[in-house]
Order: structure tokens, then C-alpha cells, then sequence
């Protein structure tokens, strides 16, 4: 007699997450040890696993951390220029071990580029934008490390996906760390869904989630 029928991986099944988040720590730990050909290979493989966890259906629905609260301070949310840029690059500096140069944020300026400032720029978000495909990518969002928790990438990614959404963009894509799980649930709160798994360079174990959400959906 055969077994219940198996499903398929599904990324947006939290046990699901969780071994998958405990399987790149532990590629991350054991990396100078193993061989990287057997580890590769596991991970890139993942998606072939399959989905046993009874909590698959009827998931609650995401919140955002409870640390991600709108802040109740003033401030405000406007286009980057290129005056900004030297505060970018130092909050950029701060907050990714590969960054930007000036150059890239300086064409990144041609598109949709927002920061957050109260008294000085605490945070920006940056996306790419193609009107034909009516595609969007969000490529930078970061928050210095002394301002977050205070809502401040919350209120970043609600300006931006308003302004997409006049800009009559129907879909938003971005990629966020698979162990980032403040992160994720920050985006799930907007509606984003986890398609798949990326893995981006084997030898760096650099393991993300492609998440993506559908903008003005009847």
C-alpha cells in the first residue's frame, strides 16, 4: 500500500524554513571541513526535499518583529541626490560586507531611490525599475545600525511600493539572506512570498530567498 502523497518543498512553510536556515548554518559552521562538492551539491538540491510538516496549510499569516514598529517621531521620506551619497555609502559600509561604490549608487539615483531623514538620512531603499516588463526589484534596502528597530525600513519599503504602484509596476521582486529571519517576516508582512531558493556563489555559501509580490492584483 503506498504512502500519503508527498509534497513537493514548499518555501513558504516555516518548518520548511527552519531546516533550511539550520542546513546553511551548518554549511557555514563545518564549510573549512567538508568537501565543498558534497555540500554544494545538498544545498543546491533542496527544493527536491519534501514537505512532511502538518502546520503546511492553514499557516498564520506573518507579522513583522515585533521590534519593527512605525516610528513616532518626525521625519521624512523623499527622492536621494547626489549630495546624499556620502551618508549612503557610510550607512552602506555599516551595513553590507559587499557594498556599492559611488558609482553604482549614483546611477541607482536615476531610479527609484528613497531615503529616510530625521535631521540626517538614517536609512535608504533602492529598486530598479522596468516600465515595459511592469517589473520592479528592490536591490538595497538598509537602515545605521544605531537607528534600527524603529520602523524605519517599514515606512522605506511602504513609500517605495506606493510609488511603484503609481508608476502602475505589477510586480516587485527582492532577495534576502536565508538566515535573515527578521527580515522575512518584515517582507511577508507586505504580502511578499518566497518562490524559490538562490544559491549565488558556492565558495562564499551565499544562500537567498527569491521573494515576490504582486502589485495592483484585482
Amino acid at each position: 500500500m503506498e504512502g500519503p502523497e508527498r509534497k513537493r518543498w514548499d518555501p513558504n512553510c516555516p518548518k520548511c524554513r527552519e531546516e533550511l536556515e539550520r542546513h546553511v548554518e551548518l554549511w557555514r559552521t563545518v564549510s573549512d571541513e567538508l568537501d565543498h562538492g558534497v555540500v554544494k551539491g545538498a544545498l543546491f538540491k533542496f527544493e527536491d526535499y519534501f514537505c512532511t510538516h502538518e502546520t503546511q496549510q492553514g499557516t498564520s499569516k506573518s507579522t513583522a518583529p515585533p521590534s519593527e514598529q512605525s516610528p513616532d517621531f518626525p521625519m521624512s521620506i523623499r527622492l536621494a541626490t547626489e549630495r546624499d551619497l556620502e551618508r549612503i555609502l557610510e550607512i552602506e559600509r555599516l551595513s553590507f560586507e559587499k557594498q556599492w561604490d559611488h558609482d553604482k549608487f549614483k546611477t541607482a539615483l536615476n531610479d527609484v531611490f528613497l531615503v529616510f531623514e530625521e535631521k540626517e538620512i538614517l536609512g535608504f531603499l533602492s529598486a530598479c525599475c522596468c516600465a515595459v516588463a511592469r517589473r520592479a526589484i528592490i536591490m538595497k534596502i538598509a537602515v545605521h545600525p544605531d537607528h534600527r528597530g524603529k520602523g524605519i525600513a517599514t515606512r522605506l519599503i511602504e513609500e517605495a511600493l506606493e510609488k511603484l504602484r503609481k508608476m502602475e509596476i505589477e510586480e516587485v521582486e527582492l532577495h534576502v539572506e536565508v538566515i535573515k529571519r527578521g527580515a522575512i517576516q518584515l517582507y511577508e508582512k507586505f504580502g511578499f512570498k518566497t518562490r524559490k531558493v538562490v544559491t549565488v556563489n558556492y565558495e562564499e555559501d551565499e544562500a537567498f530567498y527569491e521573494m515576490r509580490l504582486k502589485l495592483n492584483a484585482a
